[in-house]
């Protein structure tokens, strides 16, 4: 809710949501399991209020072992 705010305050403001996950039987499942959760969170964002021109989803799969093995999400913005 908190991001949420902040991005429909700073129209302007952009952002990538990053999902890393090694829940997958295989590297392909895990990044295909990660976009999943990525677009989820994207969509919860548009679903609060926020524009979806200001996010953009992108699973990593395990592209980063350590933040796969936890499941991190990072916001990044650009």
């Amino acid at each position: 809710m908190g991001l949420a705010g902040a991005l429909k305050e700073n129209i302007n403001g952009k952002i990538e949501v990053q999902v890393y996950t090694n829940d997958g039987k295989s590297a392909k499942e895990s990044s295909s399991l990660s976009d999943t959760r990525a677009n989820v969170i994207r969509d919860m964002l548009v679903t609060l209020g926020v524009d979806e021109k200001q996010i953009s989803a992108k699973g990593m799969g395990t592209a980063d072992a350590e933040k796969a093995k936890y499941g991190k999400v990072d916001i990044v913005i650009k």
